[in-house]
């Protein structure tokens, strides 16, 4: 259904005839996988965008290729600045809250099934039937598969990384 945004409903009209043809234009280059960061731009002075997003905002990061080493440097709209291992160190940290922060949730609606399932008149709230039982072996099962997964995780050991540049942007604006 239209929004009526726009005359002629061209907003509801898709860009291309199939999701498939959209993807393989989009990753014309880089079949099954995208880019993060865009080349390199031959004046280096001007602000690409990525495909990635800030570590603290979620807004989209722009990279500049700084100095004649060509050190990348990401900054978001809102002015939070990474150095390259800054940002893969935030990126990690991310991604390790975002998995416990699945494990939590899948967590939470297994303890509120057997709740349910404890409770003769929340069972009955629920209707007849097993499918909160359902849940919960499925639940469990993401649950234990997660665990694996975050016990598993090995972060990049940024440890040994060379220290940022000399001019280089540190760390999110007030630093």
């Amino acid at each position: 259904m239209c929004c009526h945004c726009c005359p002629g409903r061209l907003c509801c009209q898709p860009l291309f005839d199939s999701d498939e043809r959209l993807m393989s234009t989009i990753l014309a280059d880089r079949p099954n996988d995208m880019y993060a960061l865009p080349r390199r731009n031959a004046s280096g002075h001007a602000c690409l965008p990525t495909g990635l997003s800030c570590p603290d905002c979620d807004g989209v990061l722009g990279i500049v290729w700084e100095g004649q080493e060509h050190h990348p440097s990401f900054r978001c709209r809102v002015g939070h600045r990474f150095a390259l291992t800054e940002l893969l160190a935030a990126k990690e940290g991310r991604l390790e809250n975002r998995l416990w922060a699945a494990l939590v949730a899948v967590e939470e609606v297994v303890a509120v099934l057997h709740d349910i399932e404890s409770d003769p008149h929340l069972m009955n709230c629920m209707g007849n039937g097993g499918r909160w039982r359902e849940r919960i072996a499925r639940g469990q099962r993401l649950a234990g598969r997660l665990r694996v997964l975050i016990e598993n995780d090995q972060p990049i050991d940024l440890s040994a990384a060379p220290v940022s540049p000399p001019g280089a942007i540190p760390g999110r604006p007030g630093q």
